[in-house]
């Protein structure tokens, strides 16, 4: 902008003034809230370089790498649900970087390279290859080497046109690892597993394992593209989005998994404050083996219970929405269509949620009424648990009594009302919080037990010795849950920041006698500050509360205890292109356990650079 176009602007600004005086008119100051307007595809995605922060949360793998991943942006008519909190990304004019780094447990190189930025099109690219390497000491105090192998490639590419955008994404992800929990199988042994029936009859299988079964492979491939028009003023003007994807999830011994998706989205301002908007999504996919042999002995039947399943869900979500200063309320259902072959299923879920700002940008609250639709299938149940074994997309074990007396199909998970509240509030320029609570009741909610196999003639030795197996199952349950969430950012000084989180949770569970594998509660500390020009430091530490397990060696329960994760890391910015940094995992050197049998890496220690270009 020019210096003579401010001239005039200012000028026009005095002016107007001026005349609202005279006339009497009473001048207010307004607070502009909403300043950033996201549109359907950003030119600048991956121009903003990843930071050193340590956002580590509870996963079964705990994985401490930082992965570029492009996010959606989407534009429903009820953007009412808080975000959650995290420290903004560093900025950088320089738009690719190279990242190499190695040490104490693992190593990894990553490259990030934005090949075009203009008013027209923009495409970059990600590439990166990590491994975790070195032994890890059991439950049973055997040290067993833990192998783990990750390579990554993302593409992402997106054409501007007038009124329109175009955005395509490719991924690809390939996983390679070690069955290492306690009691793996053996190559001289035959395993039997007691299969539920509905009437409680055991019918017993058998196989002669193969010793290959102590690595895994996975690989998923998979492409979206979306068009729609660019988003200007949310209440004056109409937009729609059309899209499509697919995945194919493949494994070593030939689990394969095809998702297809597609679906449209249409808003339509009705006047200045109300709108309508309709979601409209079809998924299909399909699982299946198609080479049994790698799982059958000669003279056996298969442990594993493979069958090809396919699902279709069509879901329609119309939606009214009212958009006011001090309110904005979403009135909607979400009609559900559930198509399989052994039956089809009709589900009709509540999407209603109001916002109430009692003050413009300091203090809002919302509540509502909505519900949750979940088609498990393997690669949902893979992307928590990568140990499950190779048939649990189609055979999970059903509970009564608290025992397991019935097998089934993989089930859909529902929360028909979920009951939602929460507040945000903005204290100052240095601190916000935002505090959430939910309570439902579900139906066929997923937890993993470990599958449980027998031994026959182990080693040589006739006779059966119980064990639990280092592959896991999953067991469905109905039952209510609370959830309770509190997140509050805290910026002491303009170079420091500290973010405090928690969320407790309450199940209440038909038949199960716990919540096999689920915390009871999870608070964690992450904090960010540079004591001197160029030094950045980063600070987390994170609980987990205990969690139960079933022990299908004892037929029990089993604690796991607390997990106590904390991190450490900083970086040096030696010029504008070239970045040092160091980092420390698990400094509590704790033998954490995600799940039972599964221990992870001690102190974990990794120096390494950073050069942008």
């Amino acid at each position: 902008m020019s210096c003579k176009t401010l001239i005039y602007i200012a000028a026009l600004a005095v002016g107007t003034s001026a005349m609202a005086q005279e006339n009497g008119t009473i001048e207010r100051d307004v607070n502009v809230v909403n300043t950033y307007l996201p549109t359907l595809g950003n030119p600048m995605k991956l121009q903003v370089e990843p930071t050193m922060d340590d956002t580590t949360r509870y996963q079964p793998q705990f994985s401490y790498t930082v992965i570029n991943k492009a996010q959606a942006v989407t534009t429903p008519p009820d953007s009412l649900e808080a975000a959650t909190m995290t420290f903004e990304p560093d900025q950088s004019h320089y738009k690719s970087l190279v990242r190499a780094d190695g040490g104490l447990g693992g190593a990894q190189a990553e490259l990030l390279y934005n090949i075009g930025n203009s008013e027209n099109y923009h495409l970059s690219l990600g590439l990166g290859h990590e491994s975790l390497y070195g032994k890890i000491k059991r439950t049973d105090d055997f040290k067993v080497d833990a192998p783990l192998n990750n390579t990554w490639a993302d593409a992402d590419f997106a054409a501007f046109f007038r009124h329109t955008v175009l955005d395509a994404k490719f991924r690809f992800r390939n996983e390679n690892f070690k069955y290492y929990g306690l009691d793996g199988f053996n190559a001289d042994g035959i395993y039997i597993i007691q299969r539920p029936q509905e009437e409680g009859v055991a019918e017993m299988h058998s196989l002669k394992t193969v010793h290959a079964f102590g690595r895994q492979r996975i690989t998923d491939v998979g492409a979206d593209i979306a068009f729609g028009n660019r988003l200007r003023d949310p209440r004056r003007q109409k937009t729609f989005e059309i899209r499509a994807g697919m995945n194919h999830l493949g494994s070593k011994y030939d689990v394969n998994q095809s998702d297809f998706r597609g679906g449209a989205s249409l808003r339509l301002p009705i006047k200045r404050n109300y709108l309508f908007g309709i979601n409209a999504d079809v998924n299909y996919f399909i699982v299946s083996t198609g080479n049994r042999d790698l799982l059958l002995g000669s003279d056996y039947s298969s442990i594993y219970n493979f069958k090809t399943r396919e699902h279709t869900d069509v879901t329609v979500n119309p939606r009214f929405g009212i958009d006011f200063d001090k309110m904005q309320v979403n009135l909607g259902f979400r009609f559900i269509a559930e198509i399989e072959e052994e039956a089809d299923n009709f589900f009709m879920l509540p999407d209603i949620r109001a916002n109430f700002n009692v003050a413009d940008g300091i203090v809002s609250f919302h509540l509502g009424v909505e519900g949750e639709y979940r088609a498990n299938s393997f690669r949902e149940l893979y992307a928590l648990n990568r140990y499950i074994a190779p048939d649990a997309h189609n055979y999970i074990w059903k509970s009564s009594n608290n025992s397991f007396v019935t097998g089934q199909t993989m089930p859909t998970t529902q929360h028909q009302i979920k009951l939602v509240a929460g507040l945000k509030a903005t204290f100052s320029t240095k601190v916000e919080l935002h505090l959430d609570i939910d309570h439902s009741s579900f139906d066929d909610e997923l937890f993993f037990i470990n599958k449980p196999l027998e031994a026959v003639m182990l080693d040589g030795n006739d006779g059966i010795s119980t064990r639990h197996h280092n592959q896991f199952s999953v067991i469905s349950e109905n039952g209510k849950l609370f959830r309770a969430k509190g997140e509050m950012l805290v910026r002491p000084t303009a170079a420091s920041k500290i973010l405090l989180r928690g969320t407790y949770y309450k199940w209440q569970l038909d038949y199960l006698e716990e919540p096999w594998h689920k915390p009871t509660f999870e608070v964690g500390l992450s904090s960010r500050f540079s004591p001197i020009d160029r030094l950045t430091i980063t600070a987390s530490a994170d609980v987990v509360g205990k969690r139960f397990a079933y022990n299908a060696t004892t037929q029990s329960k089993e604690q796991l205890d607390a997990i106590i994760d904390i991190n450490l890391g900083g970086q040096y910015e030696i010029t504008s292109r070239w970045t040092a940094y160091l980092k420390f995992t698990n400094l509590a050197a704790q033998d954490q356990q995600p799940w039972l049998g599964y221990s992870t890496q001690r102190l974990g220690a990794r120096a390494g650079f950073t050069f942008k270009f």
